[in-house]
């Protein structure tokens, strides 16, 4: 990803796309004018006539976005759409904003993925959507994981541990356990793409950004930097 005046952006040219880091923030407990200036800049900045947001409760719910429901703003850490000029927009600070692209149909995804939602396996529904729904096949999609905690970082406790151990059963290959503190860090993103593999997803078509956010807590929003005064950073992508 390139940086460009306080956002990222991919390299693909066939979607429009961007990770908006600070001093841009996405918060909904900020100024409702801040935040309202702060989307009016996005649809400038990307060239898109709507911005499409859901709630995120680290849930596996994708959700279609289409005619009907454009201004519907419901439960859900997923969406879906084949619409142009429509941005789907995922806040993150510290989870992974994945980004799907179905490059023969022109369909794309933007997916809310903590450890909760990797646990809960998002990432398929969100798949199975695209290839049910859109007639997408597995060779022709893109993945496109962003800058998010990492391996280095992202420390928990036995309990998450055992959580990742019932839904991968090969959890161990990603997780380091350090006896010292009894704490075990996960490499929730080499988890992921290799889950995507295990799909059917090619692995030439899967990017993961390297860019933990802790790490870049100083340019990027991370809860486990900035703590309870965290912001969010977006994650937008659009046809």
């Amino acid at each position: 990803m390139n940086l460009v005046n306080n956002y990222y952006i991919l390299d693909n040219k066939e979607f429009k796309n961007a990770f908006f880091i600070k001093p841009y923030n996405f918060n909904t407990n900020i100024d409702s004018n801040i935040l309202n200036n702060n989307y009016n800049a996005i649809k400038k900045i990307l060239n898109i006539d709507k911005i499409c947001t859901v709630k995120q409760e680290h849930t596996d719910i994708v959700k279609i976005i289409n005619g009907d429901n454009i201004n519907d703003v419901e439960v859900a850490d997923g969406m879906i759409t084949n619409l142009k000029n429509v941005g789907l927009a995922i806040k993150v600070a510290d989870c992974q904003a994945i980004f799907l692209y179905d490059r023969v149909n022109k369909v794309i995804g933007n997916i809310h993925s903590g450890w909760r939602g990797t646990i809960k396996k998002i990432i398929k529904n969100a798949i199975d959507i695209m290839t049910e729904n859109y007639n997408s096949k597995l060779e022709d999609i893109e993945v496109y994981i962003l800058p998010s905690i990492d391996k280095c970082h992202f420390e928990v406790q036995v309990d998450v541990y055992n959580e990742f151990k019932n839904s991968f059963n090969n959890i161990d290959k990603y997780t380091i356990y350090k006896k010292d503190i009894d704490r075990y860090y996960i490499d929730t993103k080499s988890l992921n793409r290799d889950y995507l593999i295990s799909l059917g997803i090619n692995k030439n078509n899967i990017y993961v950004n390297e860019l933990c956010s802790v790490c870049e807590g100083k340019h990027i929003h991370s809860y486990r930097f900035d703590k309870e005064k965290s912001g969010r950073n977006l994650a937008v992508i659009s046809l």
